[in-house]
């Protein structure tokens, strides 16, 4: 029972193989991947310390670098924006970017790590002290 059993399947895969040789269709795919793009901040002060001395300059240059990580998937590139957050700091000025305007990296495979050196100019009025970090850091593709 069993080698007529695999006979008459081999038989039924051999004619399904030459019906399927003898009719064709062209199939077309196409996929469409959605842009993303995210940035985290890595490594940042907790606050920001403001200084008799930095009141009188109108700036305070954070004491350590920012560490951001910026991955993207878009090839046309990545633009940041930094903003101040609080009412200590009107504008966060990072080295790579004019003052006030956004940085645009171009795009890259691999997710990249930035480590940013931050100086704030400080809102009219400001007086020394600690305030929480006022750094805010956006992505768009």
């Amino acid at each position: 029972m069993l080698p007529r059993t695999v006979l008459l399947l081999g038989i039924a895969l051999l004619a399904g193989s030459a019906v399927a040789a003898d009719a064709s269709q062209l199939l077309t795919v196409r996929a469409v991947v959605m842009g993303r793009t995210t940035v985290q901040v890595h490594d940042a002060p907790a606050r920001l310390e403001v200084t008799a001395r930095d009141v009188e300059r109108g700036y305070v240059d954070a004491r350590q670098p920012v560490t951001v990580a910026v991955h993207s998937n878009v090839p046309s590139g990545v633009m940041l924006q930094f903003l101040c957050a609080g009412e200590v700091a009107v504008q966060a000025m990072v080295d790579g970017a004019r003052a006030g305007a956004p940085m645009v990296l171009a795009w890259q495979r691999q997710p990249r790590q930035l480590v940013m050196h931050v100086r704030f100019v400080l809102a009219p009025g400001a007086q020394p002290g600690s305030y929480p970090w006022p750094l805010r850091v956006s992505a768009a593709a």
